[in-house]
C-alpha cells in the first residue's frame, strides 16, 4: 500500500511534544529517477511530503541532481509554490550533479573553489581519449562534454550519428585512458559517462553539508541511478542510511542491501515517501 501523509502533521507534533525524536536529520535524494520518472510531475503523494519536510524543524533536506538548478527549482514551484526552495533556510539544491550547492542563505558553494585541479585533469584526460580515437579512426566518432560545475565529476562521451555501433570499442579505448580515479560505465544507448570518483560531486555536497550543519545526527540518502553509486556508498561507509526506490538500477539495490539499506516496494517519489515515513515518522 503506498504510503500517504494523511494526519502527517499531527504525528510530527506529537512526536516532537513527547520528544521521542528531536535529534537533527540530514536528507539527501535524487531527483530524476528517485522522486520522479523523467520529465513526469512529482505525484501528489511526493508533494505533499517534500511540504511536511521542509516544514519540519527536524530535517535538513537536500535535493541533488545533474539537473541544473533553474529546472529543479522550476519543477518543484510548479509542483507546489510553496516548495519553492528559496523560501527555506533548512532547503538545499545540490545541482550540476553535487558540484555546486544552492540554499537561500548560504548563497552558493563550488567544488571548484576547493579542487581547482579537476579542471585541468578532465581536460586531459578528454584530449587523451580524442588523440586515441582519432589515432584508431582517422576523426572522432564520439563526442565529449561537460557542464561547468561536473568539471571533473562526470564527462559524457556521446557517439555521432550512426556511430552507435563503435560503442564497445570506444569503451575499450576509454577505459585505457583512465586509472582508478575514474569509474566508467557504458549504457545501451551508446553513451558513455566518465565518473571522477575522489572528489566527486554528490559525496563532495554531503561532506559539505555535515560541515554546514555539524550538529546533524542522522543521514538519510536516497537514489536510483549509476550517478548515486558514489554517494550511497560514501554515507553507507560513514555508518549514514541509505535507501531506493523499487525502480533503482539493479547495482543501486546490491549496494543498498550489502549495507543493510532500505529497498522500497514502491516506485519513484512514493517509494522515497515509503523509506522516509518508516524512518522520520
Amino acid at each position: 500500500m503506498i504510503a500517504t501523509v494523511k494526519g502527517l502533521k499531527m504525528l510530527v507534533m506529537i512526536n516532537l511534544l513527547m520528544n521521542k525524536e528531536n535529534d537533527l536529520y540530514l536528507v539527501m535524494l535524487d531527483f530524476n529517477g528517485t522522486l520522479t520518472k523523467g520529465s513526469d510531475p512529482l505525484n501528489k503523494n511526493t508533494i505533499s511530503f517534500l511540504l511536511e519536510m521542509v516544514k519540519d524543524p527536524r530535517i535538513i533536506i537536500a535535493i541533488v541532481s545533474s539537473y541544473p538548478y533553474g529546472e529543479i527549482r522550476g519543477r518543484l514551484c510548479q509542483a507546489n509554490k510553496d516548495l519553492d526552495p528559496r523560501k527555506y533556510g533548512n532547503f538545499y539544491i545540490c545541482d550540476e550533479n553535487g558540484g555546486r550547492i544552492l540554499n537561500q542563505e548560504r548563497g552558493v558553494s563550488n567544488i571548484l573553489e576547493e579542487y581547482p585541479h579537476l579542471l585541468e585533469e578532465a581536460f586531459e584526460l578528454c584530449n587523451k581519449i580524442d588523440s586515441k580515437l582519432e589515432e584508431k579512426y582517422g576523426s572522432r566518432p564520439y563526442q565529449w562534454e561537460f557542464k561547468q560545475f561536473t568539471v571533473g565529476l562526470v564527462i559524457t562521451y556521446r557517439p555521432l550519428l550512426g556511430k552507435e555501433e563503435l560503442k564497445d570499442e570506444v569503451k575499450g579505448i576509454v577505459d585505457e585512458c583512465t586509472d582508478d580515479r575514474w569509474e566508467v560505465v557504458l549504457y545501451g544507448s551508446g553513451t558513455i559517462d566518465i565518473f571522477r570518483k575522489e572528489p566527486a560531486g554528490k559525496p563532495w555536497a554531503l561532506d559539505k553539508l555535515l560541515q554546514f550543519h555539524p550538529e546533524v545526527r542522522k543521514v538519510i540518502v536516497i537514489g536510483d541511478g549509476y550517478n548515486d553509486l558514489l554517494l550511497l556508498e560514501h554515507a553507507a561507509k560513514k555508518g549514514f542510511t541509505i535507501g531506493c526506490p523499487a525502480n533503482a538500477i539493479n547495482e543501486v539495490k546490491v549496494l543498498v542491501g550489502k549495507y543493510g539499506g532500505i529497498l522500497a516496494t514502491e516506485k519513484y517519489g512514493d517509494g522515497v515517501v515509503e523509506i522516509l515515513t518508516k524512518l522520520l515518522y
